[in-house]
């Protein structure tokens, strides 16, 4: 179903609602538009391995001397990292690391302990997959009682399976353990690229769909806590739409964003190379209270590429992470309006946001957790961006890094090299996909290589 209403098309959706931030080509805000490029901060590639906690060092501890790595046909740039809690009965216990990703035509995932070793409890030695033809996967997440959801695509179809805590399919949801979705039409396919989980059970899935012809739309599906459409959001569980002029839409990540009773649902992604940020309630429809008539369009300097991520704080404030001239972290009041408190004017070209140039080349987020907040040795609320940087010319180096910010948008210069640090493995390239943190503050990043194939490795740095 395609509706027409106000600046998008076909959104239709009380209690909960949905940001949907996207990226839309801003008139007054074209990418690359006279914004100032930031120094380059060049980190030292695996600056430090210690086995004492100093912030920004790898944990020598973890793994083999700070590392695990896997090797595997058909590995992914992208997928996801996340924290399982422990069984809420016995008590005790300690979460586990997963790790979401895909071995051939398999989703896959992998259960870690945190000394970074394989749970062997876990389906097969550690792992536990499920075949789909033509597969990539995108994005997962833990529910309540510490399932596994990963969603991605297969083929044409949007999917999403849900592994049971001990890593068996659960067969009682979707149809024997997936929900599966593709748009009526020839040549019509759908893509999950991010999954939320509502307070009461129900799963968002953002994403996109397109047919043989542009436009290429930005899509929600709401699912009920057994993988069925959920009727009771947009038609029949689905809303699709297209941000005005907009000839290419999709929406990359979602969470969730809490103002007194009311519980809206945040999300984010690339429509045309701008930036766009809107609101809808939690029938789909757009809520005319944010921004500008529901949305805002095009705050941050040179437009927000490839954003990839956002994060909300117990204010309701959201951050945003993208690129323009290098890595691009913004701030938006709850309502929807640039937080001119955050970041600085001398990288950004403008309060609002913060810029980040590492190694001078190109800049790009991680695909997924890619921007996180967690806690100093002190306690301190920091976030952390995950994404990777490559050296200037020919021949240009990729390197995974990850970078820690104070709430104001300033670098924690406490943390390895000014706030940065940077990772490689052997002579290949390497991309940061995501991180989680561990209880203790430690970041865990997620990191592809290519090195004579598909790689994923783990490190852990002290926080």
């Amino acid at each position: 179903m395609r509706l027409t209403t106000g600046w998008y098309r076909s959104i239709v959706a009380t209690g909960f609602g949905v940001l949907l931030y996207g990226s839309l080509l801003a008139n007054s805000q074209k990418r690359g538009s006279s914004c100032p490029t930031p120094a380059p901060l060049n980190p030292v590639v695996n600056a430090c391995f210690n086995s004492m906690a100093e912030s920004g060092c790898i944990d020598s501890y973890f793994g083999s001397a700070g590392e695990v790595t896997f090797s595997g046909t058909g590995l992914g740039l992208q997928g996801a990292i996340r924290l399982q809690p422990p069984p809420a009965s016995p008590a005790g216990g300690v979460p586990k690391i997963i790790v979401i990703n895909q071995t051939g035509s398999s989703a896959t995932v992998m259960r870690l302990n945190l000394d970074g070793t394989l749970d062997s409890t876990f389906g097969t030695n550690g792992a536990s997959s499920y075949q789909l033809s033509g597969i990539a996967v995108y994005d997962g997440l833990i529910d309540a009682n510490r399932n596994i959801l990963v969603g991605g695509y297969a083929g044409s179809d949007l999917f999403v399976i849900r592994f049971l805590p001990d890593g068996g399919v659960d067969t009682s949801f979707g149809s024997n353990g997936v929900f599966s979705y593709q748009p009526s039409g020839s040549g019509w396919s759908a893509t999950a690229w991010a999954l939320a989980l509502q307070p009461d059970g129900k799963i968002v899935v953002a994403g996109s769909q397109s047919g043989p012809k542009p436009p290429s739309y930005a899509l929600v599906l709401r699912l009920t806590s057994n993988g069925a459409l959920d009727s009771s959001f947009g038609s029949g569980g689905i809303s699709s739409f297209i941000p005005a002029g907009s000839k290419d839409g999709g929406l990359k990540a979602v969470a969730l964003q809490s103002l007194g009773s009311a519980t809206y649902i945040i999300g984010a992604g690339i429509v045309n190379g701008g930036g766009w940020l809107g609101r809808l309630t939690s029938s789909g429809a757009i809520d005319s209270s944010f921004g500008s008539n529901g949305q805002v369009v095009g705050s941050t300097c040179g437009g927000v590429a490839n954003a990839r991520s956002v994060y909300v704080d117990g204010s309701g404030s959201i951050f945003m992470l993208g690129d323009s001239n290098g890595l691009n972290l913004a701030k938006y009041t709850a309502s929807g309006a640039v937080d001119t408190t955050f970041g600085d004017v001398s990288g950004s070209g403008h309060t609002g946001n913060t810029s980040l140039k590492v190694f001078g080349g190109g800049n790009w987020p991680g695909y997924s957790s890619s921007l996180i907040a967690t806690t100093d040795s002190t306690g301190t609320t920091k976030l952390v961006v995950t994404g990777y940087a490559s050296t200037p010319g020919y021949p240009s180096y990729t390197y995974a890094v990850v970078a820690r910010y104070n709430v104001d948008g300033t670098l924690d210069s406490t943390f390895g090299g000014g706030g940065v640090v940077a990772r490689q493995f052997g002579s290949g390239a390497a991309w940061g996909i995501g991180s989680v943190a561990e209880p203790n503050g430690e970041i865990v990043p997620l990191i592809f290589w290519d090195n004579s194939g598909g790689y994923l490795a783990l490190t852990r740095y002290w926080p």
